[in-house]
């Protein structure tokens, strides 16, 4: 836990009425979405398509999914076999000494969640060391996106990201209401964002010309929010048309903290 003055808080300009002389510092944390990075950078650095051999999606066969962190500079210690959600659960894992076996049980009902789970439990508010987003423009660098999938589709329970960066916001439809905006992210998937070769230069770092391959990357999603600046749907990828509403496809994001 770290502390900072009163003095020093008086210095940067925050109120310190009633404080005292050392206050505890609770805020979001960013240290997963850098572990997640070094993952994926190792994983890049093999290159397609050797890189399958260490980075692939746990699809038919995988009996559950495995993310190692290796050796820095040696990216073939490392290795990833994972769905979206059972890999936000290990990199959370992996890097805080709160998300334990025990955490996720207490909050999630499970030691391995779905990404439904991920909606329904963030979007209750009740999950300690995360603080519930609802408005895309507050999207952050290491906030959880939790998609999921009322409809029953076919690719599972829903998909779980984690905010890399804002691009922008693009503009494909003649709704003045909605906003789009453009999210680089960092998540394990079948199917990655935006059709290969991606025409809008938005990359999906498992695309190679025009071929796509799985596992965990870099990709860009297009969330919509509404005249409110609430989560009203998304798009895939930059470049591909379909609308998922959230009346079908509810979403809700999570910044992590250091304090529950």
């Amino acid at each position: 836990m770290k502390f900072r003055s009163l003095a020093a808080l008086i210095g940067a300009g925050v109120l310190a009425a009633a404080l005292s002389p050392q206050v505890a510092m609770a805020g979001p944390v960013t240290d997963h979405l850098v572990e997640a990075e070094g993952l994926v950078d190792e994983l890049n650095s093999i290159g397609w398509p050797t890189e399958s051999a260490y980075n692939k999606y746990c699809g038919t066969g995988c009996s559950g999914s495995v993310v190692t962190w290796g050796t820095p500079g040696n990216p073939t210690t490392y290795y990833n076999e994972s769905q979206c959600a059972p890999f936000v659960t290990q990199l959370l894992k992996h890097t805080y000494s709160w998300a334990t076996n025990s955490y996720f049980t207490t909050y999630f009902s499970s030691t391995s969640p779905n990404s439904a789970r991920y909606y329904d439990r963030i979007n209750a508010g009740t999950v300690a060391h995360m603080d519930k987003i609802t408005k895309v423009a507050s999207l952050q660098p290491g906030d959880i996106i939790a998609i999921k999938y009322e409809e029953g589709a076919s690719g599972g329970s829903g998909h779980t990201p984690v905010v890399r960066s804002l691009a922008g916001t693009v503009v494909t439809d003649s709704d003045p209401n909605t906003t789009e905006y453009v999210v680089e992210v960092v998540d394990s998937t079948s199917n990655p964002h935006g059709t290969a070769p991606v025409s809008t230069g938005h990359h999906d770092s498992r695309s190679s010309g025009s071929t796509e391959y799985s596992g965990v990357g870099y990709g860009y999603m297009v969330f919509y929010a509404d005249a409110n600046g609430d989560f009203y749907g998304y798009r895939w990828g930059t470049d591909e048309s379909t609308f998922h509403p959230v009346t079908t496809r509810p979403i809700v994001a999570a910044r992590v903290t250091s304090e529950p």
